[in-house]
């Protein structure tokens, strides 16, 4: 819905077969639209689920909990609780945000 009708009959009166107009007309211009709500869905569940944990990485706030109740240093532990979501997300948000930067400058769908 995102690409225009006439991109699409463009891409056949040139001579592209159904399959290449899908790949280099409609699905370059249709993930230049979606690619933002899709960076913004990734770092969302990275922040707000545990799907760190399935990459291999402890839960961190488990983790903070048991080390503020043995030696109850809260904010020593909320740091490092924060430091490490920062290395996780901040990586991947830079990431997003090129990749987005990059597809803007492109001009597909903008």
């Amino acid at each position: 819905m995102a690409v225009p009708k006439g991109q699409v009959e463009a891409g056949k009166a040139v001579g592209l077969s159904r399959f290449q107009v899908f790949r280099y007309v409609e699905l370059p211009q249709a993930w230049a639209v979606a690619f933002p709500a899709v960076a913004a869905n990734i770092l969302f569940l990275m922040k707000e689920t545990s799907v760190i944990s399935a990459v291999g990485i402890a839960e961190l706030l488990f983790v903070t909990k048991d080390v503020i109740g043995m030696d109850y240093k809260t904010n020593e532990a909320l740091f490092l609780l924060f430091a490490a979501y920062l290395i996780i997300l901040l990586p991947v948000s830079l990431l997003a945000r090129w990749a987005e930067n990059r597809i803007r400058s492109a001009k597909y769908g903008v």
